[in-house]
């Protein structure tokens, strides 16, 4: 009878595979402009973008309208989409003006303006949103987005009266 020797090896083949994925988060860069060309950052109250209204706004009798055009885009260094909605404050005597902050479709801002959607009333404090897009490369501004701001005197507008509102456009990445 024979008897052999079986040999076991162990074996110290494996494979292994690694994954690994970084994060960061996006950019906004909110940038605003009086005429729809020019575009800045005013990024606090005091830097605040100060706003042409139109005749007669520093001599308003009740039943007057003045109107003021403002654009925003997301400025280059943007990425993704934001929602912009707006909040408001006023200073001074402004009991007896209301005003309206709409979207238009272009940049005119006057009685011809055609209103998209209403972001903004003094009456009851409405407040809508819309969205801003980036461009599709980060070295480019994104769409403009044209606003225009209605003010109107109204019967309660005391004489001598003199105030200011401040609105404030927020974006918000989405």
């Amino acid at each position: 009878m024979a008897f052999g020797t079986v040999g076991v090896t162990k074996s110290d083949e494996s494979d292994v595979e690694y994954a690994t994925a970084s994060f960061s988060a996006g950019q906004l860069n909110l940038e605003g402009s009086r005429d729809g060309i020019s575009f800045n950052e005013h990024s606090s109250s005091a830097a605040a973008a100060s706003l042409s209204f139109s005749a007669p706004e520093n001599n308003l009798a009740p039943g007057d309208v003045s109107y003021a055009a403002f654009a925003l885009r997301l400025g280059a260094g943007s990425t993704g989409r934001a929602t912009v909605g707006v909040t408001w404050s006023s200073s001074g005597d402004v009991e007896g003006l209301r005003f309206l902050v709409f979207r238009t479709s272009g940049p005119t801002c006057d009685d011809s303006a055609i209103g998209i959607d209403v972001l903004g009333s003094s009456e009851g404090r409405i407040g809508g949103s819309f969205a801003l897009t980036a461009a599709d490369s980060a070295d480019v501004a994104g769409p403009v987005e044209h606003l225009c701001i209605k003010v109107a005197a109204t019967n309660k507008l005391r004489q001598g009266s003199s105030g200011k509102f401040h609105w404030s456009f927020q974006a918000v990445a989405s």
